[in-house]
């Protein structure tokens, strides 16, 4: 009987044991996870838990990162499966996700943390007087620099004036010409601000839509009002949708239509470290998705209901109290079967030097 309880008391040791093994959240072959945090937004210095798996137990191995590289330690680590992580918001902290590391290894959480009250400066220190000029470079098929494109661009407030019942920055645009090498002023553009928004005016989107070094020219003219370009607190937004109904077009000098759908998105993509030749530092990224899906016809050429798709993605950053540091607008590929097969050139700026008045 005595050797039964043995045997009975080493079973249950064991069968304790096997639990305590599954249980526990700290397996160093298994990747970190964060599976929420709450609560979903805060200013700096309030507590939040993060939860997940397989965070160290030791509180200063686990470091906190939220957007705008603001680093943090946990005050405590309590156990479980899943783990939970009691972190304070970090000076500097942006709103944008949340990552932990540990041991050589992060997870990123899937939604973002909205920091209250965050302090950031001003993205678009508008006013008159001030102006900024940046190297300008063309772009190949592959997104990258074309060698001796490197051309100048600048901008320039000259004043405002009203439009669309908005009071508005005009902002006069200057543009080496590659041409001829001269320097050229293009048609002014306009915007103001709202609340860390920016909006802008129909001329901005013109180089945004030029089908340049191609036969086809088409009809994307944009109406004339606001245009919500960039906007911190939404992670995604319309910026324009229009519906193309057998509208002209011309294919070199032959007419034809276009019917289909054009549309441009917006979207936040947090901070990113930018370099350029007049400042470093953190930058806030937007992106613009332009997309058209559609069909082209042109009788004379026998072409009838062709597909013609064009989808072009443009990148923008700007710094605290500098405004736009870096552009980036993507090569595009063009195709109409049997028909047009080209790629549209795309280009890039970087912030030179600039004066803020």
């Amino acid at each position: 009987m005595k050797y039964i309880k043995i045997l009975l008391l080493m079973s249950a040791v064991i069968w304790f044991s096997s639990c305590a093994e599954e249980e526990n959240p700290i397996n160093p072959n298994n990747e970190i996870s964060i599976t929420s945090f709450s609560p979903t937004s805060g200013e700096v210095g309030d507590m939040i838990a993060i939860v997940g798996n397989n965070f160290s137990t030791v509180k200063s191995a686990n470091q906190v990162f939220f957007e705008g590289e603001a680093l943090a330690y946990p005050d405590s680590v309590v156990l479980g499966n899943p783990m939970k992580l009691h972190v304070r918001v970090p000076q500097g902290a942006l709103t944008g996700f949340i990552t932990v590391k540990t041991g050589g290894k992060s997870a990123t959480s899937t939604t973002k943390f909205t920091v209250r009250n965050e302090i950031i400066g001003n993205l678009y220190p508008f006013s008159g007087g001030t102006f900024w000029v940046y190297n300008y470079f063309m772009l190949d098929s592959s997104d990258n620099r074309v060698p001796g494109s490197n051309l100048k661009d600048s901008l320039f407030i000259s004043g405002m004036t009203s439009f669309f019942g908005k009071q508005c920055f005009i902002v006069q645009k200057y543009s080496t010409n590659p041409d001829n090498s001269q320097y050229e002023k293009k048609d002014d553009q306009y915007f103001y601000t709202e609340e860390n928004k920016l909006y802008t005016h129909p001329n901005f989107f013109v180089d945004l839509l030029n089908l340049s070094g191609t036969s086809i020219q088409l009809p994307f003219n944009m109406d004339e009002k606001w245009y919500k370009i960039t906007d911190r607190s939404q992670s995604e937004w319309d910026i324009f949708a229009k519906m193309f109904n057998n509208e002209p077009m011309k294919l070199g000098s032959t007419d034809g239509t276009v019917s289909g759908n054009l549309t441009i998105k917006g979207s936040s993509d947090g901070t990113e470290n930018i370099t350029t030749p007049a400042k470093s530092g953190i930058a806030f990224k937007f992106k613009m998705k332009i997309k058209f899906d559609g069909k082209i016809s042109v009788p004379s050429m026998g072409i009838n209901n062709y597909d013609l798709k064009l989808d072009r993605e443009v990148e923008f950053y700007y710094m605290a109290e500098i405004g736009r540091v870096k552009m980036k607008m993507k090569a595009m590929k063009l195709l109409i079967p049997n028909i047009v097969d080209s790629s549209i050139p795309g280009f890039e700026t970087e912030l030179l030097t600039f004066s803020i008045k």
